[in-house]
């Protein structure tokens, strides 16, 4: 099971980050432990500068903008 962790503040671009992870991950069909949050610590550790940002099994993948559903499927493995 992966562990995505979607990492903002709740602004629209992070509500709409989150909604294209759960439509990647569904298209997938994966299993996937799926954490919203915007934890300074959580960010800090992560070294995510910009929102929105996406960690995947614990590696920082994106942050500072909203990837498309195709980028984050590739990002998944597909």
């Amino acid at each position: 099971m992966k562990k995505i962790e979607v990492l903002g503040d709740g602004c629209a671009n992070c509500r709409k980050f989150e909604k294209n992870v759960y439509q990647a991950v569904a298209e997938v069909g994966i299993e996937a432990d799926i954490e919203v949050t915007g934890d300074p610590e959580v960010l800090a550790d992560y070294q995510i500068l910009r929102l929105p940002g996406l960690a995947i099994d614990g590696e920082p993948r994106i942050q500072g903008r909203v990837p498309e559903v195709a980028e984050i499927k590739k990002l998944l493995g597909q």
